[in-house]
């Protein structure tokens, strides 16, 4: 990758969640190019602008380049788009993803709630929050203004500077990570990926039939990433760091507790994800937690160290 001499902004947007930021960057040089667009403004009667938050008006920026489809990361798209003659770079698998019929996919949703054993009310508020989700990225993950869709692995020329596309799924099955060299060093843009000082959680496509795979393909992800050089990340949570492969030790080992944790409660089974989720979590994360929970059961069960049955309407897991 070409080395040059360039500025990396950190442009911060204040998140209700902790840590209670998310992050987009700037990166300077020839052309000018924006890593992720930050979260849709929460104000909508004095809304904040993009240009509101750095140096850089949205008709400097020249390249977008987005990390997966997240409110968080991608909620500022259609501002960027309207604003700038910005080329906006995204995950090819998440036009494919999105382009699913929604009934389709919420119907998946629904049968996947129904079989978890949460009661009536906690399963209705979850449909709601899934469905709510599906809708919002088939609303505003702007299909139709990305110029460049990306696969894994690929190398795109941005001006004078070369960009590595990395396909590195889990937390979403579309993330990739973006790495180029900037004063000598090899810095990745890593979206939801090698976080300090927690591990992003395991949603994959959430409660769509993606879950299945999320722990499988976080750690194939962390493999990926471990065989780079990389000197320096810029996360979209947490502080810009210079310890890349520890930080990666860290979402392993991380991992590694919440399946163990899983099967250890397996020896009181059978019980429903729901119980296994109330078992392991506290009692605020289980339902954002509960797609993890679903993939590390299947995780166990295709690895031979659960079984999974289906009684009635319900499926139960056991050691």
């Amino acid at each position: 990758m070409l080395e040059s001499t360039a500025t990396i902004s950190r442009v911060e947007f204040s998140m209700e969640f902790p840590p209670g930021h998310v992050s987009a960057y700037v990166l300077d040089g020839d052309e000018v190019i924006l890593f992720d667009t930050g979260p849709a403004s929460m104000s909508t009667e004095q809304p904040v602008s993009f240009a509101d938050q750095c140096d850089y008006a949205l008709e400097e920026i020249d390249h977008v380049f987005l990390t997966h489809p997240h409110p968080d990361h991608v909620g500022r798209l259609r501002e960027l788009v309207e604003g700038s003659d910005a080329d906006v770079y995204a995950p090819l698998t998440a036009r494919d993803r999105l382009s699913r019929p929604l009934e389709t996919v919420t119907d998946r949703i629904r049968d996947t709630i129904a079989q978890s054993g949460f009661d009536r009310s906690e399963r209705e508020q979850m449909y709601d929050d899934e469905t709510h989700l599906q809708r919002w990225m088939r609303t505003n993950f702007l299909v139709d203004a990305v110029d460049h869709w990306l696969v894994d692995d690929q190398r795109v020329t941005v001006g004078e500077r070369t960009v590595d596309a990395i396909w590195t799924p889990g937390h979403h099955a579309d993330h990739h990570c973006y790495a180029t060299t900037v004063d000598g060093e090899s810095v990745l843009f890593s979206g939801d990926m090698g976080i300090e000082p927690f591990r992003a959680v395991l949603l994959n496509n959430r409660l769509d039939r993606e879950y299945h795979n999320a722990v499988v393909s976080y750690r194939r992800s962390l493999d990926r990433l471990e065989k780079r050089t990389i000197d320096r990340i810029f996360p979209g949570h947490g502080p810009v760091h210079d310890a890349p492969l520890e930080s990666f030790r860290d979402d392993r080992a991380s991992l590694d507790r919440r399946i163990e944790g899983v099967s250890d409660a397996l020896v009181d089974g059978p019980m429903t994800a729901a119980d296994v989720s109330e078992d392991v979590l506290e009692e605020a994360h289980a339902m954002h937690f509960f797609p993890e929970i679903l993939s590390t059961l299947t995780y166990l069960v295709n690895r031979g160290q659960a079984s999974r049955e289906r009684d009635r309407d319900l499926v139960y897991y056991a050691r």
